[in-house]
């Protein structure tokens, strides 16, 4: 299993509000890690980045609603 991580960026989630996270990584289309770029290394020694430049990400914000005539 390979995990590509994604650093330089400001990472919002409704798990950690207010945590200055900057980086997270994907395994297999899920979340494998999500936290600070220096404890990863320390803890994971992670090899493959992605530099994402100071980009902003956020949660999947989906919305499915219907507009029901008449009521």
């Amino acid at each position: 299993m390979t995990t590509v991580y994604y650093n330089n960026c400001t990472v919002h989630t409704p798990d950690r509000p207010g945590e200055k996270i900057n980086c997270f990584g994907v395994a297999e289309g899920k979340f494998a890690y999500v936290g600070i770029e220096d404890e990863l290394l320390k803890t994971k020694g992670a090899t493959k980045f992605v530099d994402l430049g100071g980009a902003t990400v956020l949660p999947g914000l989906m919305d499915g609603h219907v507009h029901a005539p008449g009521l």
